[in-house]
């Protein structure tokens, strides 16, 4: 049976516009607020605060981490002038660092216990610099207390009664119904700015798009309330949302579509996230160019396969070589697990693609994009990760944007991004692939 998507045609208004930017931008730069490096890029932090000064009415926000005490003071400073300050995030960051004790600091899982140190780090950096953090000096950035204090209510995916979505891994902000702003990056030093601890480090590559377009606003409005509740409502986040097709919105000649994660199994796939990324991949008649921090979903990888494309393709390294990777497809390899298994369902290419593989970026630095640009006219981004996670349990963000001259700077970011990267199979894992295989032929072998 054909799948037909529901558009639902929203009328443009005259001063309607699309944007995009890039904290690693090449032929612009910035000196950090925190640190005080001069990098090149640009300064998202200084676009959101913008965007929070010219509120009068209404400021709504869902991001998986807000951790940037910037911020969190100016979203205090519009609460105290009198706009209406809602915010979703993510239950594992709905934490005041400050507060935590020593035995609480030791129950974090690895990844947490890192941002608490960073947190404790940037404290003494901001304070007197004696290589202790005091507890003034971690309550003045604590922007979960900062926000607690000046009386901003804060909800995350637990506010429904569960255990939380897999993740509320949205990362937007609408602004008094009239402009929106839909970004790669959580609101966090390494997202935006880098790690301290690193001087080499200038952040995680991201984008950041400035809508301003009432019909998008509304559509997103929508998802905000459906987790903040409304209406006497409970919060609904994860498959307890009401599912919303793909809508677009005309915006001066501009055409943005969106959708938003998670599907319940009742949903047919072609109508979920990544259904609709593989019907664009599908459609793909010259080229595909993408980057991506997590490629596993096999679905996306077979969307590509057999075409004749022009394909350019990065993945953040920490997950390009994992035995899910869709890299490995399209490098035409395939990598055994410990327990002597391939990932279900791989299909290696033949031939395979050498045109795809791994940034270099600096020490600490991660890709953090998840976006593709298809024949050079049209861009998915969001928040979604290519990943069966991403549409069966997270609450996620999907555009898909057409227009050639947004396209044209994500290709110069993908431009960008190749001129240090290491592209094909790399030695070190070809070595790799042929021990595990040995290995898995030994009996009574570890794999």
């Amino acid at each position: 049976m054909k799948i037909i998507t529901l558009l639902l045609l929203i009328p443009f208004f005259a001063w309607s516009q699309a944007t995009v930017h890039f904290n690693q931008k090449e032929n612009m730069s910035f000196t950090d607020p925190y640190f005080g490096r001069h990098r090149q890029g640009e300064n998202f932090e200084d676009m959101i605060l913008e965007e929070i000064q010219q509120a009068k009415r209404e400021l709504l926000v869902a991001v998986q981490e807000l951790s940037l005490p910037h911020l969190a003071q100016a979203f205090a400073d519009a609460k105290n002038r009198g706009v209406d300050v809602k915010i979703v995030i993510e239950n594992t960051y709905h934490n005041a660092f400050s507060e935590f004790t020593p035995e609480m600091v030791l129950k974090l899982t690895p990844h947490m216990q890192e941002k608490f140190a960073e947190f404790k780090l940037l404290a003494d950096f901001l304070g007197n610099k004696d290589g202790e953090s005091s507890t003034e000096e971690m309550q003045k950035i604590d922007t979960i207390r900062i926000l607690r204090q000046n009386k901003i209510e804060l909800k995350d995916d637990t506010a429904d009664g569960s255990k939380g979505s897999g993740l509320m891994h949205h990362k937007f902000i609408i602004r008094d119904g009239e402009s929106l702003v839909v970004t790669s990056a959580n609101f966090s030093l390494s997202d935006f700015f880098g790690d301290l601890s690193l001087t080499s480090s200038r952040g995680n590559s991201n984008a950041l798009l400035l809508i301003q377009s009432q019909g998008m606003v509304q559509i997103f409005r929508e998802e905000f309330l459906q987790m903040w509740g409304q209406d006497n409502q409970k919060p609904r986040f994860g498959v307890k949302k009401n599912f919303r097709p793909l809508r677009r919105v005309i915006i001066n000649g501009q055409k943005l579509s969106a959708i938003f994660s998670p599907f319940s199994s009742k949903i047919q796939w072609e109508q979920t996230s990544n259904g609709i990324i593989a019907r664009e991949l599908n459609a793909a008649q010259k080229s595909v160019d993408f980057a991506l921090f997590v490629f596993s979903e096999q679905a996306l990888a077979n969307a590509m396969n057999g075409k004749s494309l022009m394909i350019r393709g990065l993945v953040e390294p920490s997950f390009a070589y994992r035995e899910y990777s869709e890299m490995l497809d399209l490098l035409g390899v395939e990598i055994l697990d410990p327990k002597c298994r391939y990932e279900e369902g791989n299909l290696p290419w033949i031939p395979p693609i050498v045109t795809v593989g791994i940034p270099l970026s600096a020490e600490g630095d991660k890709l953090h994009h998840k976006f593709a640009v298809i024949d050079g006219k049209k861009v998915i981004f969001g928040s979604h990760n290519w990943s069966e996670a991403a549409n069966k349990n997270n609450d996620e963000t999907l555009l898909v944007i057409e227009d050639s001259k947004i396209a044209y700077e994500f290709t110069k970011e993908v431009n960008r991004l190749s001129q240090k990267a290491l592209l094909g199979v790399p030695n070190w894992l070809k070595k790799r692939i042929m021990e595990r295989e040995t290995a898995c032929r030994k009996p009574n072998s570890k794999y």
